[in-house]
Order: C-alpha cells, then sequence, then structure tokens
C-alpha cells in the first residue's frame, strides 16, 4: 500500500464458499472508522446468530494515521482475522472491515486449513467488489484572469487536476486538487501560464480523493 494512494471498496458485497462440510459467509464493507466497523461486525453477528464463528479484520487509513484490526472469534489464534487481513493488504486496499462468518460442518479443518479457508472467503469478496483508488491532493485556489483561465483549465485537465469549482469576480478563482507530488511544478507552470499575474494559494496540505476505478 502506497502511502500516498490506496484502494477503497466502493459499497458492501458478499460471498460465499464452502470448504470441507463448512460453510463460510464473507461479508465485505467500506467504513471509516472503528466505530462504524464495529457496528457492521454486530449487525453480520445478528443477521447470522446460529454461526459458529464471525472472525473479523479491519483496516482503516494509511501510513502514519494506519489502524488495522483483526480478530479470530473463538479460532485457533492467527487463523482467521489476519489471514483475512493479509489478502486486503497485499491487493492494497484499506478503509474496510471483513467478516468471515464460518458454520462448522463437524470436520475440523486444522490450522492450515483454516488459514487457506478465510483467505479464499477474502479473496472472494475481493474478485466481487467494485473499487476506487483514495489518492493523497493538496487543494489550492487559484487566481487568474479571464484571458488565462482556459490555459489553466486546460493544464489542470491534462495534469490530473480535479476542479472542485470556480468563482467568476473580477477574476476567476478556481478551486482544484492536484496529486500530492506535484506541488511545486504546479505552482511553477502557473505563474508561467498567468505570466507572473496569477495568486497561488494552498488551502489544505492533505486532503483524500476518491478516483473511481
Amino acid at each position: 500500500m502506497s502511502r500516498d494512494c490506496y484502494y477503497v471498496p466502493r459499497k458492501p458485497v458478499r460471498a460465499r464458499i464452502a470448504v470441507g462440510a463448512c460453510r463460510f459467509i464473507g461479508t465485505l464493507a467500506p467504513v471509516s472508522g472503528e466505530e462504524e466497523a464495529q457496528e457492521l461486525i454486530q449487525a453480520v453477528r445478528k443477521e447470522f446468530p446460529d454461526a459458529t464463528h464471525h472472525a473479523y479484520a479491519l483496516s482503516i487509513g494509511c501510513g502514519a494515521s494506519l489502524i488495522e484490526r483483526c480478530h479470530d472469534d473463538g479460532e485457533p489464534a492467527l487463523t482467521a482475522g489476519a489471514p483475512m487481513l493479509q489478502v486486503f493488504k497485499g491487493a492494497g486496499l484499506s478503509d474496510l472491515v471483513m467478516v468471515g462468518t464460518r458454520y462448522f460442518g463437524g470436520v475440523k479443518l486444522g490450522i492450515g486449513g483454516l488459514t487457506r479457508a478465510y483467505s479464499a472467503c477474502a479473496r472472494a469478496c475481493l474478485e466481487q467488489a467494485e473499487l476506487a483508488e483514495k489518492e493523497k491532493r493538496f487543494k489550492f485556489n487559484l487566481a487568474v484572469g479571464y484571458e488565462h483561465l482556459g490555459a489553466v483549465l486546460r493544464y489542470l485537465e491534462g495534469c490530473g487536476g480535479g476542479i472542485i469549482g470556480i468563482e467568476y469576480g473580477e477574476q476567476a478563482a478556481v478551486t482544484a486538487t492536484l496529486p500530492h507530488d506535484r506541488a511545486e511544478k504546479a505552482r511553477a507552470d502557473f505563474l508561467e501560464l498567468t505570466r507572473g499575474q496569477g495568486c497561488w494559494k494552498v488551502l489544505e496540505e492533505e486532503v483524500w480523493v476518491l478516483r473511481e476505478e
């Protein structure tokens, strides 16, 4: 998972798999915080109250702010929550909770079998998930004369800028975002495009923006 971008599920998905005589139901959902994740975990428990186990894994944010939790819910240690978490880490995903619900079929799967089964349950959910990229950007405002507005907008479009809004007054005030690593070059290019007459102001050094795949 990059420090500047990662993927998130756009909406909840559910997958069912059978491993031996055991049935697994995987529930994957996007979340923005631990409280929301715990609410979903409890909702799944209520939906399947007769299940043997409800293991889970959650991941929120990235880099220094990354939060990861996993719980085996009575399965042998590190055979349920951790394998599911590893599937999503390997795919560069975060801002999610995954609940692996298991119905015991009467035959034990063993340590290796459980690890593979919960991993397969997570992969089945991942295969169904619609993903969006979440990218770290900076947010800024450009005050620009109308004679330069077209060139500035074309520049932003060409380098992946996201235009939030434009206010029209004596000058055009453009609020936009760009990938975090393009700040210095974009500022220099903007001054060149406006022949030094435009005004550049950074509004937020770090904002996270969703980009649909």
